[in-house]
């Protein structure tokens, strides 16, 4: 089975979108920032700690931690050092596995109203979507996220 595109994590556009992570519930960048690099310090040491996959598995088992006040997901962690992306630790493009669906972590099957239209272009008018998110959003993430989830965006 070929897989369709996705406009949630596109490295080389810089185009990194996690709106239905509930990013939004956060009242400012700062507080959503931290809370992720606090997710993603939290994540690194205990996949640095347990490299084998036993205990990653055990780790998943144990489920995404919604935080009460803000609803945001503990998976949601940076995917570079740079902190330019992010997205979800329990993704297959980490770990090969998709430890959401092995073990119901969220609503995996849902795909936003962008994404689904996006997966259905042709290549070209795709591309031309891409740059001209790059453009508009210059990298940023939490405004991209936004925008999507809240169809603010043309495609």
């Amino acid at each position: 089975m070929v897989e369709k595109p996705s406009l949630c994590q596109i490295p080389e556009y810089n185009v990194s979108c996690v709106g239905c992570c509930k990013v939004d519930a956060y009242d400012s960048r700062e507080e959503l920032i931290e809370a992720i690099r606090k997710n993603t310090t939290e994540y690194r040491a205990l996949m640095d700690m347990n490299p084998a996959i036993e205990q990653k598995e055990k780790f998943f088992d144990m489920g995404a931690n919604i935080d009460r006040d803000s609803g945001l997901c503990s998976l949601l962690i940076y995917l570079d050092e740079a902190e330019t992306r992010v997205g979800c630790a329990a993704h297959p493009n980490i770990h090969g596995v998709d430890y959401r669906i092995k073990f119901n972590l969220c609503n995996t099957p849902y795909e936003c109203k962008h994404s689904k239209k996006f997966s259905n272009l042709s290549g070209s008018k795709r591309k031309l979507i891409l740059q001209r998110l790059q453009k508009e959003y210059k990298g940023d993430w939490i405004r991209l996220s936004i925008d999507m989830e809240e169809e603010r965006i043309k495609l």
